[in-house]
Formats: structure tokens, sequence, C-alpha cells
């Protein structure tokens, strides 16, 4: 009984010192705070001030909150720097290779050009030629022009009795084998 009764005893004066100081303080203090708080005192920031160790651990201060905020926003924007520069660098390889294909299509322009300028000039020689043949043609005898003309390649034929007119190609055509006049009289008007 005695160890029950120093158990109670150590028990009730647990319940006491809680009772009677510990819970009237933590009223008193909370009591404290609310009154101070609506005459306008912050308490937080008189404990960041003061360096209170207990309370200045337990309340971040407003310069840590903006590092925090800082250090975020600058991984943020360090991130987005990285994520730019290789969108960046895959437009710089994306450009320089559509130069390589705008260099390469100019010059296949260029060479069709000159390709383009080296037919127009032999044609333009071809007609010239043909120009003369058919001078030639014109101031030569119908009967004699009419041999020179049957041997020639069709083609070229054509082109020449086309630039003779009508008169003189009548009477070179008269002359000349039936068949192939007729030949060369049809392929003058298919044309």
């Amino acid at each position: 009984m005695s160890v029950k009764n120093t158990e109670k005893q150590k028990a009730s004066k647990f319940q006491w010192f809680l009772f009677v100081i510990v819970i009237p303080a933590i009223f008193a203090v909370t009591i404290l705070f609310v009154v101070l708080n609506i005459a306008g005192v912050n308490l937080f920031d008189m404990a960041e001030k003061h360096n209170i160790p207990v309370v200045s651990a337990l309340v971040q201060s407003d310069e840590d909150k903006e590092k925090e905020n800082t250090q975020d926003q600058l991984s943020e924007l360090q991130a987005t720097i990285k994520d730019k520069d290789a969108n960046i660098e895959q437009l710089q390889v994306d450009n320089k290779s559509k130069d390589e294909k705008i260099s390469k299509l100019q010059q296949t322009i260029s060479d069709l050009t000159n390709q383009l300028n080296q037919q127009e000039e032999q044609q333009q020689n071809q007609t010239e030629q043909i120009k003369e043949v058919s001078t030639t043609f014109e101031e030569m005898d119908p009967e004699s022009a009419a041999p020179v003309v049957e041997n020639m390649e069709q083609d070229v034929a054509l082109k020449v009795l086309a630039e003779i007119p009508s008169e003189q190609r009548g009477a070179i055509l008269s002359a000349m084998n039936p068949e192939l006049a007729a030949n060369l009289t049809s392929e003058l008007l298919n044309q």
C-alpha cells in the first residue's frame, strides 16, 4: 500500500504541477499573444530581430523566404535557359541544312538556266541556218532543189519548206517524187 500511496503522491504532484503551473502558463501566453496581436505587435518579427533561439528557429524570416523563392526562380530560369539554348541549337542546325539545300537548289537553277540558254542559242542558230538554206533554195531552180530536199532528213526538209514562199514551195514539191511530196505536204499542214 505504501508503494501505491507513493505512486499516488507522485501522480498527484505531477497533476498539481500540470494543472497549477503548465496549463495556466500556456493559457497566459496564449492570451498575451492574442492581446498583443490585436494591439498590433507582431511577436514573430520581434523574435527574429532579437534572435530568440527557439522562436527565431521556428519562424522563417522574410529574407529566408525570399532567398528560397529566389533560388526556386533561379533554378526554373536556368532550366528554361537550357531548354531555349537547346532549341536555338536545333534551329541553327535546321537553318544550316536549309541553307545548304537552298545553295544546291540555286546551283541547280543556274545549271538549268545555262542549259536552257544553250538550247535557245542552238535553236536560234538552227533557225538562222534553216533561213539561209531556204534562201538558197528560193534562188535555186525547182528541178535542182527537189532532189536535194528529197535526200534531206524529213524534219529538216519540213523546216526548210516552211520558210520558202508558197509558189516556190509548190514548184519544188511538184518536181519531187509524188509520194514523198504528198507526205511532206501533209506534215506541213499538221504543223
